[in-house]
Protein backbone atom coordinates (compact mmCIF):
# COMPACT_ATOMS: atom_id res chain seq x y z
CA UNK A 1 0.00 0.00 0.00
CA UNK A 2 1.49 3.37 -1.03
CA UNK A 3 1.33 5.96 1.73
CA UNK A 4 -1.12 8.75 0.93
CA UNK A 5 0.75 12.06 0.42
CA UNK A 6 0.55 14.39 3.47
CA UNK A 7 -2.09 17.10 3.40
CA UNK A 8 0.21 19.63 5.09
CA UNK A 9 4.00 19.53 5.59
CA UNK A 10 4.46 22.55 7.86
CA UNK A 11 6.75 22.08 10.86
CA UNK A 12 6.61 23.74 14.28
CA UNK A 13 9.25 26.22 13.12
CA UNK A 14 7.19 27.06 10.03
CA UNK A 15 4.12 27.76 12.17
CA UNK A 16 6.09 29.96 14.56
CA UNK A 17 7.39 32.00 11.62
CA UNK A 18 3.87 32.38 10.23
CA UNK A 19 2.65 33.43 13.68
CA UNK A 20 5.34 36.12 13.97
CA UNK A 21 4.43 37.51 10.56
CA UNK A 22 0.75 37.58 11.51
CA UNK A 23 1.44 39.22 14.90
CA UNK A 24 3.42 42.01 13.23
CA UNK A 25 0.69 42.54 10.63
CA UNK A 26 -2.32 42.72 12.97
CA UNK A 27 -0.53 44.86 15.59
CA UNK A 28 0.91 47.27 13.08
CA UNK A 29 4.40 46.34 14.29
CA UNK A 30 3.76 46.83 18.02
CA UNK A 31 4.09 43.07 18.83
CA UNK A 32 7.71 42.73 17.74
CA UNK A 33 9.57 41.15 20.66
CA UNK A 34 10.25 37.60 19.51
CA UNK A 35 13.40 37.08 21.55
CA UNK A 36 13.81 33.73 23.40
CA UNK A 37 11.62 33.64 26.51
CA UNK A 38 9.44 36.58 25.51
CA UNK A 39 5.69 36.22 26.26
CA UNK A 40 4.73 36.66 22.61
CA UNK A 41 7.15 33.97 21.40
CA UNK A 42 6.06 31.59 24.20
CA UNK A 43 2.42 31.89 23.13
CA UNK A 44 3.28 31.45 19.45
CA UNK A 45 5.42 28.36 20.17
CA UNK A 46 2.67 26.77 22.30
CA UNK A 47 0.10 27.31 19.55
CA UNK A 48 2.57 26.00 16.93
CA UNK A 49 3.21 22.78 18.86
CA UNK A 50 -0.52 22.13 19.11
CA UNK A 51 -0.88 22.97 15.44
CA UNK A 52 1.76 20.44 14.36
CA UNK A 53 0.01 17.74 16.42
CA UNK A 54 -3.22 18.50 14.56
CA UNK A 55 -1.37 18.41 11.22
CA UNK A 56 0.18 15.03 12.10
CA UNK A 57 -3.24 13.62 12.98
CA UNK A 58 -4.82 14.94 9.79
CA UNK A 59 -1.93 13.62 7.67
CA UNK A 60 -2.28 10.13 9.14
CA UNK A 61 -6.06 10.08 8.74
CA UNK A 62 -5.91 9.11 5.07
CA UNK A 63 -3.65 6.12 5.71
CA UNK A 64 -5.74 5.07 8.72
CA UNK A 65 -8.92 5.13 6.65
CA UNK A 66 -7.19 3.22 3.85
CA UNK A 67 -5.96 0.54 6.28
CA UNK A 68 -9.43 0.22 7.78
CA UNK A 69 -10.89 -0.17 4.31
CA UNK A 70 -8.33 -2.86 3.45
CA UNK A 71 -9.04 -4.70 6.71
CA UNK A 72 -12.67 -5.11 5.64
CA UNK A 73 -11.33 -7.35 2.87
CA UNK A 74 -9.09 -9.29 5.25
CA UNK A 75 -5.93 -7.42 4.22
CA UNK A 76 -3.99 -6.62 7.36
CA UNK A 77 -0.32 -6.50 8.20
CA UNK A 78 0.55 -9.97 9.48
CA UNK A 79 1.95 -10.36 12.96
CA UNK A 80 4.80 -12.68 13.88
CA UNK A 81 4.33 -16.06 15.53
CA UNK A 82 6.13 -17.70 18.42
CA UNK A 83 8.29 -20.79 18.05
CA UNK A 84 7.21 -23.96 19.83
CA UNK A 85 8.96 -27.17 20.77
CA UNK A 86 9.43 -29.81 23.44
CA UNK A 87 12.06 -30.20 26.15
CA UNK A 88 13.09 -33.32 28.02
CA UNK A 89 13.56 -32.85 31.75
CA UNK A 90 15.77 -35.23 33.71
CA UNK A 91 16.07 -35.32 37.48
CA UNK A 92 19.42 -35.70 39.22
CA UNK A 93 18.25 -39.00 40.79
CA UNK A 94 15.23 -41.30 41.19
CA UNK A 95 12.98 -40.23 44.05
CA UNK A 96 10.23 -41.96 46.02
CA UNK A 97 7.83 -39.04 45.58
CA UNK A 98 6.71 -37.19 42.42
CA UNK A 99 8.31 -34.03 41.04
CA UNK A 100 6.34 -31.17 39.45
CA UNK A 101 7.80 -28.53 37.15
CA UNK A 102 5.16 -25.77 37.03
CA UNK A 103 3.66 -24.25 33.94
CA UNK A 104 5.49 -21.05 33.00
CA UNK A 105 8.92 -22.38 34.00
CA UNK A 106 11.41 -20.44 31.89
CA UNK A 107 14.50 -21.62 30.06
CA UNK A 108 16.91 -19.83 27.71
CA UNK A 109 17.95 -21.38 24.40
CA UNK A 110 20.34 -19.56 22.11
CA UNK A 111 19.56 -16.29 23.88
CA UNK A 112 15.79 -16.70 23.43
CA UNK A 113 13.49 -17.14 26.43
CA UNK A 114 10.97 -19.98 26.37
CA UNK A 115 8.45 -21.13 28.96
CA UNK A 116 6.61 -24.37 29.56
CA UNK A 117 2.96 -24.39 28.53
CA UNK A 118 1.75 -26.96 31.07
CA UNK A 119 2.68 -28.50 34.39
CA UNK A 120 5.12 -31.38 34.06
CA UNK A 121 4.62 -34.16 36.57
CA UNK A 122 7.36 -36.77 36.86
CA UNK A 123 6.01 -39.75 38.84
CA UNK A 124 7.79 -41.37 41.75
CA UNK A 125 10.60 -43.77 40.83
CA UNK A 126 10.92 -42.06 37.44
CA UNK A 127 13.55 -39.52 36.51
CA UNK A 128 12.42 -38.18 33.12
CA UNK A 129 9.52 -36.39 31.43
CA UNK A 130 8.78 -34.09 28.50
CA UNK A 131 6.78 -30.87 28.25
CA UNK A 132 5.90 -28.37 25.51
CA UNK A 133 7.50 -24.92 25.42
CA UNK A 134 6.82 -21.67 23.57
CA UNK A 135 9.10 -18.70 22.93
CA UNK A 136 8.25 -15.47 24.73
CA UNK A 137 9.05 -13.38 21.67
CA UNK A 138 7.84 -13.93 18.14
CA UNK A 139 10.12 -14.37 15.17
CA UNK A 140 12.21 -16.85 13.26
CA UNK A 141 15.08 -16.57 15.74
CA UNK A 142 13.05 -18.87 17.95
CA UNK A 143 13.52 -21.73 15.46
CA UNK A 144 16.49 -23.47 17.07
CA UNK A 145 18.25 -26.75 16.30
CA UNK A 146 17.83 -29.70 18.65
CA UNK A 147 21.46 -29.86 19.78
CA UNK A 148 21.52 -26.29 21.12
CA UNK A 149 22.24 -26.18 24.89
CA UNK A 150 19.40 -25.18 27.25
CA UNK A 151 20.06 -22.87 30.22
CA UNK A 152 17.75 -22.98 33.24
CA UNK A 153 17.66 -21.72 36.83
CA UNK A 154 18.82 -23.96 39.64
CA UNK A 155 15.96 -26.00 41.05
CA UNK A 156 16.22 -28.73 43.67
CA UNK A 157 16.18 -32.22 42.07
CA UNK A 158 16.41 -30.79 38.54
CA UNK A 159 19.41 -32.32 36.79
CA UNK A 160 19.31 -31.53 33.08
CA UNK A 161 17.08 -30.10 30.36
CA UNK A 162 17.50 -30.60 26.62
CA UNK A 163 15.48 -30.06 23.46
CA UNK A 164 13.87 -33.27 22.17
CA UNK A 165 13.40 -31.71 18.73
CA UNK A 166 14.14 -28.50 16.90
CA UNK A 167 11.81 -25.65 17.83
CA UNK A 168 9.70 -24.47 14.90
CA UNK A 169 6.86 -22.27 13.61
CA UNK A 170 8.47 -19.00 14.67
CA UNK A 171 7.77 -16.36 12.01
CA UNK A 172 8.89 -12.74 11.77
CA UNK A 173 6.24 -10.05 11.70
CA UNK A 174 5.51 -8.61 8.29
CA UNK A 175 7.39 -5.35 7.77
CA UNK A 176 5.70 -2.30 6.32
CA UNK A 177 7.60 -2.81 3.06
CA UNK A 178 6.53 -6.47 2.90
CA UNK A 179 2.91 -5.50 3.60
CA UNK A 180 2.97 -2.93 0.82
CA UNK A 181 4.56 -5.45 -1.54
CA UNK A 182 1.84 -7.98 -0.72
CA UNK A 183 -0.84 -5.40 -1.48
CA UNK A 184 0.83 -4.66 -4.83
CA UNK A 185 0.92 -8.38 -5.54
CA UNK A 186 -2.75 -8.80 -4.74
CA UNK A 187 -3.65 -5.87 -6.98
CA UNK A 188 -1.82 -7.39 -9.94
CA UNK A 189 -2.63 -11.01 -9.07
CA UNK A 190 -4.23 -13.03 -11.80
CA UNK A 191 -6.49 -15.97 -11.11
CA UNK A 192 -4.66 -17.67 -13.96
CA UNK A 193 -0.95 -18.09 -13.20
CA UNK A 194 1.27 -17.06 -16.09
CA UNK A 195 4.61 -15.59 -15.02
CA UNK A 196 7.21 -16.97 -12.62
CA UNK A 197 6.28 -14.16 -10.23
CA UNK A 198 2.66 -15.34 -10.32
CA UNK A 199 3.67 -18.86 -9.31
CA UNK A 200 6.03 -17.71 -6.57
CA UNK A 201 3.37 -15.41 -5.10
CA UNK A 202 0.85 -18.26 -5.15
CA UNK A 203 3.30 -20.54 -3.28
CA UNK A 204 3.90 -17.92 -0.56
CA UNK A 205 0.15 -17.41 -0.24
CA UNK A 206 -0.26 -21.16 0.22
CA UNK A 207 2.64 -21.71 2.66
CA UNK A 208 2.36 -18.44 4.57
CA UNK A 209 4.41 -15.30 5.24
CA UNK A 210 8.13 -16.01 5.57
CA UNK A 211 8.09 -19.06 3.33
CA UNK A 212 10.39 -19.31 0.33
CA UNK A 213 9.34 -19.90 -3.26
CA UNK A 214 11.13 -20.37 -6.56
CA UNK A 215 9.58 -20.89 -9.98
CA UNK A 216 11.60 -21.89 -13.05
CA UNK A 217 9.81 -21.58 -16.36
CA UNK A 218 10.03 -24.48 -18.85
CA UNK A 219 11.76 -26.82 -16.34
CA UNK A 220 10.56 -30.37 -16.96
CA UNK A 221 9.96 -32.97 -14.20
CA UNK A 222 13.42 -34.50 -14.80
CA UNK A 223 14.99 -31.23 -13.51
CA UNK A 224 17.40 -31.36 -16.44
CA UNK A 225 15.67 -30.44 -19.67
CA UNK A 226 13.52 -27.46 -20.59
CA UNK A 227 10.45 -27.28 -22.81
CA UNK A 228 7.52 -24.97 -23.30
CA UNK A 229 4.43 -25.95 -21.33
CA UNK A 230 6.25 -26.88 -18.13
CA UNK A 231 6.99 -25.01 -14.90
CA UNK A 232 9.12 -26.25 -12.00
CA UNK A 233 8.07 -24.85 -8.64
CA UNK A 234 10.01 -25.16 -5.37
CA UNK A 235 8.96 -24.21 -1.84
CA UNK A 236 10.25 -24.14 1.72
CA UNK A 237 8.26 -23.57 4.92
CA UNK A 238 8.80 -20.40 6.93
CA UNK A 239 10.56 -22.35 9.68
CA UNK A 240 13.04 -23.73 7.15
CA UNK A 241 11.54 -27.21 7.07
CA UNK A 242 10.88 -29.24 3.94
CA UNK A 243 7.38 -29.50 2.53
CA UNK A 244 5.51 -32.58 3.68
CA UNK A 245 4.00 -35.07 1.25
CA UNK A 246 0.58 -33.60 1.98
CA UNK A 247 1.79 -30.06 1.31
CA UNK A 248 3.43 -31.07 -1.97
CA UNK A 249 0.26 -32.79 -3.15
CA UNK A 250 -2.09 -29.97 -2.13
CA UNK A 251 0.19 -27.26 -3.55
CA UNK A 252 0.55 -29.18 -6.83
CA UNK A 253 -3.24 -29.45 -7.15
CA UNK A 254 -3.65 -25.74 -6.41
CA UNK A 255 -1.04 -24.59 -8.93
CA UNK A 256 -2.09 -26.95 -11.70
CA UNK A 257 -5.68 -25.79 -11.29
CA UNK A 258 -4.62 -22.18 -11.83
CA UNK A 259 -1.89 -22.72 -14.42
CA UNK A 260 -2.45 -21.47 -17.95
CA UNK A 261 -1.92 -24.46 -20.22
CA UNK A 262 1.17 -25.68 -18.38
CA UNK A 263 2.15 -28.76 -16.40
CA UNK A 264 3.41 -27.88 -12.93
CA UNK A 265 5.77 -30.02 -10.89
CA UNK A 266 6.32 -29.11 -7.23
CA UNK A 267 9.34 -29.96 -5.10
CA UNK A 268 10.85 -28.89 -1.81
CA UNK A 269 13.77 -26.48 -2.12
CA UNK A 270 16.85 -28.60 -1.55
CA UNK A 271 19.41 -27.79 1.14
CA UNK A 272 23.19 -28.03 0.98
CA UNK A 273 25.13 -28.40 4.21
CA UNK A 274 27.80 -25.79 4.84
CA UNK A 275 30.24 -26.51 7.67
CA UNK A 276 31.76 -23.30 8.99
CA UNK A 277 35.11 -22.77 10.74
CA UNK A 278 35.61 -19.34 12.31
CA UNK A 279 38.78 -17.98 13.91
CA UNK A 280 38.59 -14.59 15.62
CA UNK A 281 40.70 -12.49 17.92
CA UNK A 282 38.98 -10.75 20.81
CA UNK A 283 39.89 -7.75 22.91
CA UNK A 284 41.26 -8.15 26.40
CA UNK A 285 38.58 -8.56 29.05
CA UNK A 286 35.97 -9.91 26.65
CA UNK A 287 34.46 -13.30 27.54
CA UNK A 288 35.26 -15.86 24.82
CA UNK A 289 32.07 -17.90 25.40
CA UNK A 290 29.92 -14.78 24.94
CA UNK A 291 31.70 -13.96 21.66
CA UNK A 292 31.34 -17.57 20.50
CA UNK A 293 27.60 -17.51 21.23
CA UNK A 294 27.18 -14.24 19.31
CA UNK A 295 29.04 -15.73 16.37
CA UNK A 296 26.86 -18.83 16.49
CA UNK A 297 23.71 -16.69 16.44
CA UNK A 298 24.99 -14.62 13.51
CA UNK A 299 26.11 -17.60 11.44
CA UNK A 300 22.92 -19.50 12.19
CA UNK A 301 20.78 -16.53 11.18
CA UNK A 302 22.80 -15.97 8.00
CA UNK A 303 22.43 -19.61 6.94
CA UNK A 304 18.85 -20.11 8.10
CA UNK A 305 17.09 -22.03 5.30
CA UNK A 306 15.49 -19.56 2.92
CA UNK A 307 17.35 -16.45 4.12
CA UNK A 308 19.66 -16.59 1.11
CA UNK A 309 18.08 -16.75 -2.35
CA UNK A 310 17.94 -20.24 -3.82
CA UNK A 311 20.98 -21.05 -5.92
CA UNK A 312 23.09 -18.24 -4.44
CA UNK A 313 26.64 -19.06 -3.39
CA UNK A 314 27.65 -18.59 0.24
CA UNK A 315 30.49 -16.10 0.56
CA UNK A 316 32.92 -16.20 3.51
CA UNK A 317 33.44 -12.45 3.23
CA UNK A 318 29.74 -11.90 3.93
CA UNK A 319 30.07 -13.89 7.15
CA UNK A 320 33.30 -12.08 8.04
CA UNK A 321 31.51 -8.73 7.78
CA UNK A 322 28.76 -9.87 10.16
CA UNK A 323 31.26 -11.28 12.66
CA UNK A 324 33.45 -8.19 12.47
CA UNK A 325 30.48 -6.09 13.60
CA UNK A 326 30.23 -8.01 16.91
CA UNK A 327 31.49 -5.81 19.77
CA UNK A 328 34.75 -7.14 21.22
CA UNK A 329 36.05 -8.74 18.01
CA UNK A 330 39.46 -7.40 16.99
CA UNK A 331 39.50 -5.62 13.65
CA UNK A 332 40.97 -7.77 10.90
CA UNK A 333 41.65 -10.85 13.06
CA UNK A 334 39.01 -13.02 11.39
CA UNK A 335 39.24 -16.11 9.25
CA UNK A 336 36.21 -17.95 7.87
CA UNK A 337 36.31 -21.25 6.00
CA UNK A 338 33.35 -22.96 4.37
CA UNK A 339 33.59 -26.74 4.14
CA UNK A 340 37.32 -26.39 4.77
CA UNK A 341 38.08 -23.72 2.15
CA UNK A 342 38.41 -19.93 2.34
CA UNK A 343 36.43 -19.45 -0.86
CA UNK A 344 32.77 -19.08 -1.87
CA UNK A 345 30.67 -22.23 -1.59
CA UNK A 346 28.53 -22.59 -4.74
CA UNK A 347 25.19 -24.36 -4.67
CA UNK A 348 24.81 -27.45 -6.85
CA UNK A 349 21.46 -26.34 -8.32
CA UNK A 350 19.34 -23.24 -8.81
CA UNK A 351 16.85 -24.75 -6.35
CA UNK A 352 19.34 -25.32 -3.53
CA UNK A 353 19.98 -23.16 -0.45
CA UNK A 354 22.87 -23.39 1.98
CA UNK A 355 22.17 -24.46 5.58
CA UNK A 356 24.48 -24.59 8.56
CA UNK A 357 26.02 -27.95 9.41
CA UNK A 358 28.79 -28.01 12.00
CA UNK A 359 30.18 -24.75 13.36
CA UNK A 360 33.59 -24.49 15.00
CA UNK A 361 34.54 -21.19 16.60
CA UNK A 362 38.12 -20.61 17.73
CA UNK A 363 38.57 -17.53 19.88
CA UNK A 364 42.12 -16.14 20.28
CA UNK A 365 42.51 -14.16 23.50
CA UNK A 366 44.42 -10.94 24.22
CA UNK A 367 43.84 -9.25 20.89
CA UNK A 368 44.37 -12.43 18.93
CA UNK A 369 47.89 -13.01 20.26
CA UNK A 370 47.18 -15.23 23.28
CA UNK A 371 45.79 -18.68 23.95
CA UNK A 372 42.91 -20.00 21.86
CA UNK A 373 39.63 -21.51 23.02
CA UNK A 374 37.47 -23.59 20.68
CA UNK A 375 33.71 -24.08 20.70
CA UNK A 376 31.83 -26.67 18.65
CA UNK A 377 28.15 -26.37 17.78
Amino acid sequence: MTDIPPIDTKTTSDLVTLGQERALAVSAGRLNDFSPGSPVLAILEAVAVEGTQIITTVNSLGNTLERNRLSLFGLERKQGSNAVGTIGVRLDAVYADPFVLPRGFRVVINGIQFETTADLGIPAYTDYGTVAIISLTSGSRGNISQLTPVSFPSVKRLGAIALTEATKNGQDAETEAEFQQRIYGLLRRRETLISEDDFEAAVVDFLGVGSTALAIGRLKPDKITYQNGYVGVFGLNADGSALSTGQLSALSDELNRKAAMATITVWTIETFTVNVDVVVGIQSGVLPDAIALSIQQNVRDFLFPGKLPAGESVYPKALEARIQAIPGVVLGVIDVKLNGFAMPQPMPHLWTVGVLGMLKVTVALNGGKGLSVSFNY
